[in-house]
């Protein structure tokens, strides 16, 4: 599965995504402790190996039902 989410008023809003298990459309990712966040506060990727083995920063559960993740800022300069 893959999602898409934009900055929208300082929050990650999910506004497409493919795949089962997968969060609405509309969601609100937090950008504080999420693994989206984390890809934007560093701008750069952030890979979670285990999604289910990891119990530190950042959070994967915006990712339902992944046993990875990637998560890749996109900017437009």
């Amino acid at each position: 599965p893959a999602s898409v989410a934009l900055l929208e008023d300082g929050e990650l809003v999910r506004r497409a995504a493919t795949g089962d298990g997968r969060l609405p459309l509309g969601v609100r990712v937090p950008t504080a402790t999420s693994v989206c966040g984390e890809a934007l506060r560093l701008g750069r990727p952030v890979r979670v190996g285990d999604a289910a083995a990891a119990v530190c920063a950042p959070d994967v559960s915006c990712c339902p039902h992944a046993r990875s993740t990637l998560s890749v800022p996109v900017a437009v300069r």
